[in-house]
């Protein structure tokens, strides 16, 4: 991979779109709209780039979701889990002051 491939697969794997990674390379308009042709040109060695460029954002975007999806999860269970202890000790209490039954 050339060094123009690098930075068209970096720009992509940061989610970035056809038109802004041409954009970014601050290419003149006649190089801008070379490029871009050769970026929507399947076979092209920058179409492969940015397609495996464009893959890595999407694996990276469905890694972080699934890992905020479990961090999710872990904070619901965890404020039933004090939800539910508050309760039992908003009973212990209340039946501590009504009968003198405290539990350990």
């Amino acid at each position: 991979m050339n060094d123009r491939e690098m930075d068209i697969h970096e720009l992509a794997s940061q989610g970035f779109s056809s038109v802004q990674v041409v954009n970014a390379l601050c290419l003149s308009s006649t190089e801008s709209t070379a490029m871009l042709m050769r970026i929507q040109s399947p076979g092209d060695v920058c179409f492969l780039a940015f397609q495996k460029g464009a893959k890595e954002y999407e694996e990276t975007i469905s890694t972080s979701l699934i890992k905020l999806t479990t961090d999710q999860e872990k904070a619901i269970d965890a404020i039933k889990l004090m939800d539910q202890r508050t309760r039992e000790n908003d009973y212990a209490t209340l039946a501590g002051r009504l009968f003198g039954v405290w539990k350990q």
